[in-house]
C-alpha cells in the first residue's frame, strides 16, 4: 500500500532564486525544471501583494503544492498520497518554526545563507527521505545539536 510522501522542499526568494531545495524522488532535470515553475506559477500572480505568512495551494499533475511566504523568502513543497495540502502545510510551518527558533530571528536570505548548514540539517530532521520524521521542536534542535 502506497502512502505517498514528500517529493520536494524548496526555499527561493521573491525573484525566484533557490536558496535551499531537495528532492525525495528521482526526476530528470525536466522534471524538475517543471516542479520549479509549478511552484513559480503558484505564487506569481500574488508577487504584487505578498503578505507575510500567506500560504498558496495548486495542483501539480496528480501532486499537492503549497507555498508560504516569510519575510522575503518562499517555502514551498510537493507531495502526494496522505501528504496533500493540509500535510504539506504544517510541514511548512514546523520548518519555519524552528528556523526562528534556531536563528532567532525571522528568517530571510542573507541569514539562510549564513547558517546554510543548519538550514539543511533542520530540513533533514524534520523530513526524512520523503516522509515526516520529526515535528517537535525541543527533538529537532537535539538532533540539530548532535549533527554538529
Amino acid at each position: 500500500m502506497e502512502f505517498g510522501r514528500i517529493q520536494c522542499v524548496l526555499v527561493a526568494t521573491s525573484v525566484g532564486d533557490v536558496v535551499y531545495e531537495r528532492f525525495y524522488d528521482k526526476f530528470s532535470d525536466l522534471e524538475r525544471a517543471d516542479i520549479r515553475a509549478a511552484f513559480y506559477s503558484t505564487t506569481e500572480p500574488y508577487l504584487q501583494s505578498l503578505a507575510d505568512g500567506a500560504e498558496y495551494a495548486a495542483r501539480f499533475k496528480s501532486a499537492a503544492v503549497v507555498a508560504r511566504t516569510e519575510g522575503d523568502l518562499f517555502f514551498y513543497g510537493l507531495g502526494n498520497g496522505e501528504y496533500d495540502e493540509l500535510s504539506l502545510s504544517e510541514v511548512i510551518d514546523v520548518i519555519i518554526q524552528s528556523l526562528r527558533d534556531i536563528l532567532k530571528r525571522q528568517p530571510s536570505e542573507g541569514l539562510l545563507w549564513d547558517n546554510y548548514g543548519r538550514l539543511c540539517l533542520l530540513i533533514d530532521e524534520i523530513v526524512n527521505e520523503g516522509v515526516i520524521d520529526a515535528t517537535d521542536k525541543e527533538a529537532i534542535q537535539r538532533g540539530i545539536r548532535l549533527k554538529e
